[in-house]
């Protein structure tokens, strides 16, 4: 039987003066049962595991170059997340039923955008990621950057200003329907942007459908909590160890529409 050790964290939220915003937490539970009765969106709690079997949609990672995870960090200078662990937990028993994704950034070159890849940062690499580990899904991306748009098999891509809800509200119209069975902000990482995007984009998420905020600071972590601490969804705080990376760096807010 795996465990989820929460002591650690919980310590460190409270630190950052969320006691009043933390609903529930606990110590240890079994991760199964977790798994089993999806009790990781009973209230708001912290998660906090080291090891899951999701050897596959790592690979996707490293083949592509998305530093969402890795199997060997063999192509990234920067220690990539392992968010990958994530979503194999949220979604690996039910891949071939997930058809549509939604994905808030592509990954910019353009050193002039806040939340850029870098100059050599591979675009479209977390979408292809998706492609291949969603084999029935239909994978659309968006982003600020107008000169990373493409279009692949089963992979569109739109312009979107994640700062204006005029703009978003235009995304949707292009794209041109809904009931996605996800959406993943990994956009611009500021409060204003990912509530923006979240309230213009959540009509379009499928009832029992998955919103996935990544990159959540510590510093970001207060403002995301008090504007969901007052709406009607389900979320937690996941956080994926990794050896030699801050917590705070190496966290997921995840929202269930129910």
């Amino acid at each position: 039987m795996l465990y989820l050790d929460m002591k650690n964290l919980v310590k460190l939220i409270d630190k950052m003066f969320l006691k009043n915003i933390l609903k529930k937490s606990i110590s240890k539970c079994s991760f199964l049962s977790l798994i089993k009765q999806n009790n990781y969106f009973d209230g708001t709690m912290v998660v906090n595991y080291k090891i899951l079997d999701s050897l596959e949609l790592n690979q996707y990672c490293e083949k592509y170059g998305s530093d969402k995870g890795y199997v060997n960090n063999t192509t990234k200078s920067w220690p990539p997340h392992n968010f990958a662990n994530i979503y194999a937990l949220l979604f690996g028993s039910r891949r071939q039923e997930i058809l549509k994704v939604f994905e808030m950034g592509i990954g910019t070159n353009d050193l002039s955008l806040p939340s850029n890849m870098g100059s050599y940062g591979p675009s479209g690499a977390s979408l292809r990621v998706w492609r291949d580990y969603f084999p029935n899904a239909l994978i659309v991306g968006a982003d600020i950057d107008k000169l990373i748009m493409f279009q692949e098999e089963r992979i569109q891509t739109y312009y979107v200003d994640q700062l204006d809800t005029d703009s978003i509200g235009e995304l949707w119209q292009l794209i041109g329907g809904g009931d996605f069975d996800i959406m993943i902000d990994d956009g611009l990482h500021t409060v204003e942007a990912a509530i923006n995007l979240f309230a213009c984009s959540i009509d379009f998420l499928k009832n029992s459908g998955t919103y996935i905020i990544e990159d959540v600071t510590m510093q970001r972590l207060s403002g995301l909590m008090e504007y969901f601490y007052t709406r009607p969804f389900k979320t937690a705080l996941f956080s994926a160890h990794r050896a030699n990376y801050k917590v705070g760096d190496n966290m997921l807010l995840v929202i269930q529409k129910a």
